[in-house]
């Protein structure tokens, strides 16, 4: 998936002559692409180790968590 969003995002600057990436914004593509490599690579490593139980658990305690803060006035 992320291959793909890059061809489309490459094709795009391509064919604006590459001006959208002038004035500074070539540095926050870079890190963009460069996250989106590392993300899908820790992803990868890590999933073999998260079970469908430790997820449902984290899943729970953010909407306790969220539903504290709204309660609260937090949010």
């Amino acid at each position: 998936m992320d291959l793909n969003r890059l061809l489309v995002y490459g094709g795009t600057f391509l064919a604006a002559r590459w001006e959208t990436l002038k004035g500074g914004a070539g540095g926050l593509v870079l890190a963009a692409t460069l996250s989106a490599f590392t993300g899908a690579w820790l992803g990868k490593r890590l999933l073999r180790k998260v079970t469908l139980r430790f997820v449902e658990l984290t899943v729970a305690a953010m909407m306790m968590v969220i539903g504290a803060a709204l309660a609260s006035g937090l949010l």
